[in-house]
C-alpha cells in the first residue's frame, strides 16, 4: 500500500534530546497537522523549530512520547522508507555539482516534470519554451556557488515540487533571501 496516503502529522508528548547525556529541548510537545494543511512554527531563535523537524524524520530518534504520520510510529519505519516520503526544503540551500535538471530531478524524473516544478517555482517566467529546455542544462557549481542564495532556493523549492510528497517541510527557506524570492516561496 502507499504510505502515505494522506500526510496527517500527530506529536503525542514528544520529547527530544541530542545526546543522551544532554537536556532536553523538546518537552511534550503535542499537536496535530492535518493532511493537505499549511500550518507555520512560530518561536524565538532556539525555541525548537528546527529540531521539531530534525524528530519528524529521525535525525536522532525520540526519547518520550511518539511522531505518527497516519497512524504510523514513525519510530517503526525503516528511515529510507520514512526520509522518502518527507521533502524538505532546508534552511540553506543545499546543491551539487551538476545541471540544473540533476539537482532538481535528482536524476529520476522526466524533463517534462522538472520544467513543471521549475515553472512551479517560478524560475521560468521569462523564458522561452527552447530557452525552458536549454536551462536544464545550465550549470550548478558545488554548493551552488554560481547561483544566488535566492535563486539557490527556488530551485531547491522546485526539488521538493518535483517529488509531490504528501508532507513538505520548509525550514526558514526565506531567512536569506529577498523580498521578491520570499513572495516565490510563499
Amino acid at each position: 500500500f502507499e504510505w502515505p496516503s494522506a500526510g496527517a502529522v500527530e506529536l503525542v508528548r514528544v520529547e527530544y534530546r541530542y545526546r543522551s547525556d544532554a537536556p532536553l529541548v523538546l518537552r511534550g510537545v503535542t499537536c496535530t497537522f492535518k493532511p493537505g494543511s499549511k500550518n507555520g512554527i512560530v518561536g524565538r531563535t532556539g525555541a525548537g523549530k528546527s529540531t521539531l523537524l530534525a524528530a519528524l524524520v529521525r535525525l536522532h530518534d525520540v526519547c518520550g512520547g511518539r511522531i505518527e504520520i497516519d497512524g504510523i510510529d514513525v519510530s517503526s519505519l525503516p528511515l529510507s522508507k520514512l526520509r522518502g516520503a518527507v521533502a524538505w526544503i532546508p534552511q540553506s540551500a543545499t546543491l551539487f555539482s551538476g545541471s540544473v535538471r540533476f539537482n532538481v530531478g535528482l536524476g529520476a524524473q522526466s524533463d517534462v516534470d522538472i520544467l513543471a516544478a521549475l515553472d512551479e517555482a517560478k524560475l521560468l517566467t521569462k523564458l522561452t519554451p527552447i530557452q525552458q529546455r536549454q536551462f536544464l542544462d545550465k550549470p550548478v557549481d558545488e554548493a551552488g556557488g554560481n547561483w544566488s542564495s535566492g535563486e539557490a532556493q527556488l530551485l531547491c523549492l522546485a526539488r521538493a515540487l518535483v517529488l509531490r510528497r504528501k508532507i513538505c517541510c520548509i525550514d526558514e527557506a526565506t531567512a536569506s533571501v529577498d523580498y521578491d524570492t520570499d513572495a516565490q516561496i510563499q
